[in-house]
């Protein structure tokens, strides 16, 4: 479970087992350690030292933001972290054949993701078949990519498609009808940029 903490004075602990939000007005809510994937904090949260280290020791990242989701940093554990494994990445990060092949199987991953939400809603939207066709054809391209600039010009046409497709099988409310940022000004971008 992701933990999103929003309210101005609430204060994040541990106890009996429990991870707590302690909001101002004295109310409380209370969380199975075990459930907790990742936090976001946002505005003025306070954290305990206890909860601190529980998330340090069973690598739970917390992420910080302020009120207007702007970024500010993370607290990260160092449990899992490998020297060996470090020192393998930053020689393998000069390697452009290895970079353009992992960046090629991260964008078809990405886009054969697209292509399965695609494809729950498809039967109930009949012109959603054109978009998927088109995002099939950027799939295809990926797996060929001479470069990473070729790649981040497939990628973002597949992703302008499946935002598309997304359009058709939301409410009209939430249409998306281009990215914006700082402050977003619709709710679908408002969405994004808190995922």
């Amino acid at each position: 479970m992701f933990l999103y903490v929003v309210k101005h004075g609430a204060v994040l602990g541990i106890s009996d087992g429990l991870l707590t939000v302690k909001y101002p007005d004295k109310s409380a809510e209370a969380f199975p350690k075990n459930t907790i994937e990742e936090i976001a904090v946002f505005s003025k949260v306070t954290i305990t030292t206890a909860c601190i280290e529980f998330c340090l020791m069973n690598n739970i990242n917390v992420g910080f933001f302020s009120l207007n989701s702007r970024y500010y940093g993370r607290l990260t554990s160092v449990v899992n972290t490998s020297v060996t494994n470090l020192r393998k990445q930053i020689t393998l990060s000069s390697d452009e054949s290895y970079i353009l092949e992992i960046a090629r199987r991260i964008i078809h991953a990405k886009i054969s993701n697209q292509l399965v939400i695609a494809n729950r809603y498809s039967s109930n939207v009949p012109d959603l078949m054109e978009i998927k066709n088109e995002v099939k054809r950027l799939k295809r391209k990926v797996v060929n990519a001479e470069s990473i600039n070729q790649l981040i010009g497939f990628e973002g046409l597949a992703s302008k498609y499946y935002f598309q497709a997304l359009s058709k099988v939301i409410v009209n409310d939430f249409a998306f009808n281009g990215r914006n940022r700082r402050p977003a000004v619709d709710p679908f971008n408002c969405m994004l940029n808190l995922g």
